[in-house]
């Protein structure tokens, strides 16, 4: 019974003139051209070109380009009085719910927030829409955690990247992406019985599987033999390995910046050839190893801090199933 539509959509980013066009059954009913520019010249309201009325000055869009809130993605907590998402991470199986979470530093200031979930494109074209909804929330929240997608009753998401956006009126609060992995659940599962320490991260990035190992568990400063200690990790490393026969495993050697860079890059180039050394002698069938010392290149964090290169001095072990 509606003879019109007064609605509001994502506004790009990206500075350039845009066209809407309304569709009903195949049949354009209006459309309407508009600019996202970056200084306009006055904020009086304007008339796009077409049928579609542009009833806000121009310059309002500008508001979309402010540094957005940091965002997180996870489970939701198993223990009720938790105030965080447990297991954050952002690489999810199609067949798995996810939840955010976001602070803001002062109240959100409204009885609603506009949600936006939408899938990424190749740079430079428009992100594909999934879903929007408002999402009632208190004026005095600090910030937003929810469920936002449960395959059960919003259906499975293809594999690929995502990105969520959260609008208060017209202005970005929090902007985020996350990736859905096929068979993703699958590979986290075979891991939940090792015992990798801590400070070993394993990551999961399309049909790889990345296990970052920093210097101190493998290695003293400047040597290329292996600590006692070490052997317990890469015993656990190869557990891994032996759940993906017949990989491809890449065993890739970091240093830091400090000394020559030639030094550098041969001793990378023998940390990593140790490593490979040692995982094959745990009887290993079928993996075909890719071992490299890339030396300086490639580093983590800022050389300029004892931190930094304390992350960039490390063994990366990339698994790629065939």
């Amino acid at each position: 019974m509606y003879k019109g539509l007064i609605t509001w959509f994502d506004v790009p980013t990206i500075l350039g003139e845009y066209k809407v066009q309304v569709i009903r059954e195949g049949k354009v009913l209006s459309e309407g051209s508009f600019n996202v520019v970056e200084n306009p010249k006055d904020g009086n309201s304007q008339q796009s070109q077409g049928g579609i009325t542009n009833s806000r000055p121009v310059d309002t869009y500008k508001k979309l380009t402010v540094d957005p809130r940091p965002m997180t993605f996870g489970d939701w907590p198993k223990d009720e009085n938790k105030k965080s998402l447990d297991n954050i991470r952002k690489y999810f199986d199609p067949s798995e719910k996810i939840s955010l979470d976001f602070d803001e530093p002062d109240t959100l200031k409204t009885d609603k927030l506009i949600i936006r979930l939408l899938r990424v494109r190749a740079k430079g074209e428009f992100h594909n829409w999934v879903r929007g909804w408002e999402q009632k929330v208190e004026p005095s929240y600090k910030g937003l955690m929810l469920t936002f997608h449960d395959p059960v009753w919003n259906g499975e998401l293809e594999p690929g990247e995502y990105r969520v956006r959260i609008y208060r009126d017209l202005e970005l609060m929090a902007d985020e992406t996350f990736n859905v992995v096929g068979g993703l659940k699958e590979a986290s599962q075979k891991q939940k019985h090792l015992n990798l320490p801590n400070y070993v991260g394993v990551t999961f990035n399309k049909d790889q599987v990345k296990i970052n190992v920093p210097e101190p568990l493998l290695f003293s400063f400047n040597k290329s033999d292996l600590k006692p200690q070490a052997q317990e990790t890469l015993d656990e490393v190869a557990l891994v390995l032996k759940q993906y026969s017949n990989a491809v495993v890449k065993v890739y050697g970091y240093t830091d910046s400090l000394g020559e860079e030639d030094y550098n890059l041969k001793l990378s180039q023998k940390r990593a050839a140790t490593v490979e050394s040692y995982l094959k002698s745990r009887g290993l069938q079928g993996v075909q190893f890719d071992t490299r010392g890339f030396g300086e290149m490639n580093p983590k964090e800022s050389n300029d801090t004892i931190q930094g290169r304390q992350k960039n001095r490390r063994v990366e072990i990339i698994i790629d199933p065939r």
